[in-house]
């Protein structure tokens, strides 16, 4: 009994050791598969795959190996078909074909140029980690990750342009993974501790139980235990999301903003559970947001840009609906901003503006309906541009681009006012051309390019050129050697194209040539647009009578000085004479008068007359002389228009007592004084006042007057003579032009020029058998007035009888 007792004693103790290791493999073992089934799980919900090389293959330069391939089947046929792998039974090896030749950009070494198969290489040789960015093909971004583990090396490869490949038939896969994660779980585990971006999981409570160093990095923890103490979590908001996971019993993926080493960032944070818990990995999307944002801000902008655009713009979609129209479009189209949000199709709009006879009348609708929305299938850069006349007189044209997210935009602008100016441009550029048709001077217009733009075949005959030779465009230098037989001069030529064509140089010029004998003068005008005209005239036969009269003025100044010199001259001369016969007439008739017969008595009174008449004479033409010469000069004082009339018609009526007339003077007291040459007016008033008696019969009245209007005194002398024949009122105030015989024609002519030398004016009325009246318009001042006159002009130039003060006056 007692040894039955110690042998089972032993036993109990011998198999004791055993159970217990026994256990604790079990429980190991347990441990293993609960972690290999969420590292499973986890990888077949990553957006991407991952090749593991384990020690001893072959270099990659040689060979891409024998790499172990993880990753749902999903994301693998994802990344092949986006690289365009060719078809194989390795897939790793169409994988890395696929990628390893393309662009690729090393975020560790400034952004350097390299290839995947370069980074492999250099991590298989030296451990070389690597992150890359590889541009495939359709526009797709790969980021590959290769990291260092031991003997192994590993390559993460994630697209980073979806945020996570659907899972599709995958199942089927489950376990065969599931028994390679078997086969080596501890590379498995190594797998996910290299990772490039943040992978943890929650034990179902929603506590921490494990993350990767990226994780770590991301919470700022120095390491898993202390991440694991502190409950680090990533995000707020994930243990929530998590709930949402094991609630739903699948997989919740959310995008929120994260602040990782002091900076804000946007990732994509994907939870799904597992077994005893939930798995989370989270991928930076920072640049894709920043991106998206830009291009929403972009697309805020266009708009805007669009919608202040005066064309009207419309977008439609690939499927032929309305997707975009700006405030113009409605606008020129008088269209419901209701019935433009329901997003009609192409084809509805054509309707609907064809109702409200807004598109051509004059088309055949169906086939240009037809014709419109047949360009969908053929979008390009150089789409068609059309111009549209619709029924209202508007004149739209339309353009059409190929929209770079499918369908089509339209611009449509109205040129209604473009085409009405065009026209009217037209017209008036033909106007234009016939009226330098119709002129004698030869004219070009010539652009700011030195190219003919218009001509006159007046130009053509001027250089003896053949029309059909000058065309529109033709070159400026075309256009002299086809002048160059007229004119060969090419220094000349130069400076006329440098005035068209040189900014600097475009002025008004005007110059003269002589090719062949002719006189050309030319000259050339800038235009407002930028165009120079040049007008070119031949003056050949005008310079020759130019020169001619000049020839003959020039003789008939030197007859007229001749003839002043000898009127100044015999004037002078016979001043002398005159005197003295007056002064010696005068003498006789008072010492002898007593003595002498009454017969004597008379012929000596009519020889002191005679010598009078002749001194005056002599005194008119001194003065119509020095008023032709521009030398005479007035003397400005106050001149009181009463005394003047009395003084002057006194002097008349005793010169002419012998006519028997009867001299009637009206002065209104308002006259007053003007300013004048006092010698000037009594000489007006004088030479008229003779003139009128002796235009008078014994009996009649002479009428000497004077009013005022305003700042203009009108001083008239009137008879009853027998008038003066229309024939001879034209010249009755030109020198020596006289209307009754016996007279020298100059009494009228000083009075014209006296009142014109006051800034006045002479006015003449007369009817035959009925009488003259003579008004003289004087102003209160003349123009200019002279207070200091040259004593000696004065003294030669006036006339005598004008200058007397003496006592005949009183």
């Amino acid at each position: 009994m007692a040894v039955a007792v110690l042998t089972a004693v032993w036993a109990v103790r011998v198999t004791t050791s055993p159970r217990a290791t026994i256990r604790r493999l079990q429980e190991r073992v347990r441990h293993a598969e609960s972690r290999s089934d969420s590292y499973e799980a986890l990888l077949d919900n990553f957006a991407g795959v991952v090749l593991v090389w384990d020690g001893g293959h072959d270099n990659v330069a040689e060979g891409w190996g024998k790499p172990r391939l993880y990753g749902s089947q999903s994301a693998i046929a994802t990344l092949l078909r986006y690289i365009d792998a060719t078809d194989g039974p390795d897939v790793a090896a169409r994988l890395l074909n696929g990628l390893a030749d393309f662009e690729a950009r090393d975020a560790g070494a400034a952004s350097a140029e390299t290839t995947l198969r370069r980074c492999l290489s250099s991590l298989q040789e030296t451990g070389k980690p690597f992150s890359l960015t590889i541009t495939a093909p359709h526009g797709r971004f790969i980021e590959a990750d290769g990291r260092p583990s031991g003997a192994r090396a590993l390559l993460w490869l994630t697209d980073a342009t979806m945020r996570i490949a659907e899972q599709s038939s995958a199942r089927g896969k489950i376990e065969e993974d599931r028994r390679t994660i078997a086969r080596d779980p501890e590379a498995f585990l190594d797998m996910l501790a290299k990772s490039p971006f943040p992978v943890w999981r929650l034990s179902s409570g929603l506590k921490l139980e494990w993350a990767n160093p990226e994780y770590l990095e991301a919470v700022g923890a120095e390491g898993l235990i202390e991440a694991v103490d502190r409950d680090l979590m990533f995000d707020a908001e994930v243990k929530e999301q998590a709930r949402r996971a094991l609630a739903d019993g699948g997989r919740t993926d959310d995008i929120r903003a994260v602040v990782v080493d002091g900076e804000r960032r946007h990732y994509s944070i994907f939870v799904f559970p597992v077994s005893g818990g939930a798995t989370a990995f989270a991928i930076d999307i920072t640049k894709a947001v920043v991106a998206h944002e830009a291009l929403e801000r972009y697309a805020r902008s266009q708009e805007q840009a669009l919608n202040r655009l005066d064309e009207a713009v419309v977008i439609f979609t690939s499927d032929q609906k309305l997707s975009f129209y700006n405030d113009a479009f409605a606008e020129q189209f008088r269209l419901e901003r209701k019935w433009l949000e329901r997003a009609p199709t192409h084809g509805e709009l054509l309707d609907h503006l064809r109702e409200r006879k807004m598109i051509p009348g004059d088309k055949n609708y169906a086939d240009w309906r037809a014709r419109e929305l047949s360009r969908y299938g053929a979008l390009d850069d150089a789409l068609p541009e059309d111009v549209w006349r619709l029924p209202d007189a508007r004149v739209l044209r339309v353009s059409r681009v190929g929209h770079p997210e499918g369908g089509i935009l339209m611009v449509f602008g109205d040129i209604t006012e473009k085409v009405e100016l065009e026209i009217k441009y037209n017209t008036l550029i033909r106007v234009l051309q016939a009226t330098l048709d119709k002129l004698s001077e030869g004219v070009l217009v010539f652009r700011q390019d030195g190219s003919l733009r218009l001509w006159n075949q007046a130009f053509a005959d001027l250089w003896n050129l053949d029309a059909a030779a000058l065309k529109e465009g033709l070159p400026f230098d075309d256009l002299v050697s086809l002048c160059m037989p007229v004119f060969s001069d090419r220094t000349e030529w130069a400076d006329m194209k440098a005035r068209c064509t040189d900014p600097t140089g475009r002025r008004v010029h005007s110059g003269e040539w002589r090719p062949s004998g002719r006189i050309l003068t030319y000259i050339t005008q800038p235009l407002p647009d930028g165009d120079t005209v040049i007008a070119f005239s031949d003056v050949t036969a005008s310079r020759l009578v130019a020169e001619a009269l000049a020839d003959r003025n020039e003789a008939l100044k030197q007859a007229d000085k001749i003839k002043s010199d000898f009127v100044d001259h015999v004037s002078y001369q016979l001043r002398g004479p005159m005197q003295t016969i007056i002064g010696y007439s005068e003498l006789l008739k008072r010492e002898l008068g007593e003595e002498l017969p009454e017969k004597q008595i008379g012929w000596l009174s009519n020889v002191m007359t005679a010598a009078d008449d002749l001194n005056k004479l002599v005194e008119d033409i001194l003065s119509v002389a020095a008023i032709e010469a521009g030398e005479f000069g007035l003397t400005i004082s106050d001149v009181e228009m009463d005394a003047a009339m009395e003084s002057a018609t006194k002097l008349a009526l005793a010169k002419r007592m012998d006519h028997r007339v009867r001299l009637i003077v009206e002065c209104e007291p308002d006259v007053g004084t003007i300013r004048a040459d006092a010698k000037c007016i009594r000489g007006v008033i004088y030479n008229l006042t003779l003139n009128a008696i002796d235009a008078s019969a014994a009996g009649d009245a002479v009428t000497v007057g004077a009013v005022r209007e305003g700042a203009v005194v009108h001083l008239y002398v009137e008879d009853q003579g027998v008038g003066i024949a229309p024939a001879d009122r034209a010249k009755i105030f030109e020198t020596w032009k006289n209307a009754r015989p016996g007279g020298a024609g100059l009494g009228l002519a000083l009075v014209r020029d006296f009142v014109e030398l006051h800034g006045g004016w002479v006015d003449l009325e007369s009817e035959q058998g009925k009488g003259t009246r003579v008004t003289c318009h004087l102003p209160d001042s003349p123009p200019a007035e002279t207070e200091d006159r040259d004593d000696t002009a004065a003294r030669d130039v006036s006339p005598r009888r004008l200058a007397d003060d003496s006592s005949d006056d009183e």
